[in-house]
């Protein structure tokens, strides 16, 4: 991800998303992993790809995929990678997380708060 241009950012994910030929398992495996780069301390810019996923899902109505990322990445995410701090880049994508978990999975948000 790195030796992509971040300016290419909404362009490859947005391809990436509307691609029909791309199954959702494979896109849902694959944000997954991304959230899991997190972790990672040279895993740089990440979150710019992650909520550009997060949005072009949004966009064409990908809920349940939103859904069952935000099932099984949020007690990671929360657990492993929020620090509190507004400019965090995992603490912008935890917030994200809840964000959606909040509109689409109301019953989850009393897990984490």
């Amino acid at each position: 991800m790195e030796l992509i241009p971040l300016k290419l950012t909404h362009t490859v994910v947005q391809q990436i998303v509307q691609d029909t030929s791309i199954p959702d398992a494979n896109m849902y495996l694959a944000l997954t992993r991304m959230l899991s780069w997190l972790a990672w301390p040279t895993a740089k810019q990440a979150h710019i790809w992650i909520l550009r996923f997060f949005y072009e899902l949004a966009l064409v109505s990908k809920f349940s995929m939103l859904a069952d990322v935000t099932h099984k990445c949020i007690k990671q995410v929360r657990e492993n990678l929020f620090c509190g701090d507004d400019v965090c880049a995992a603490c912008m994508i935890c917030q994200c997380i809840v964000a959606y978990a909040s509109a689409l999975l109301p019953s989850l948000t009393q897990v984490l708060c």
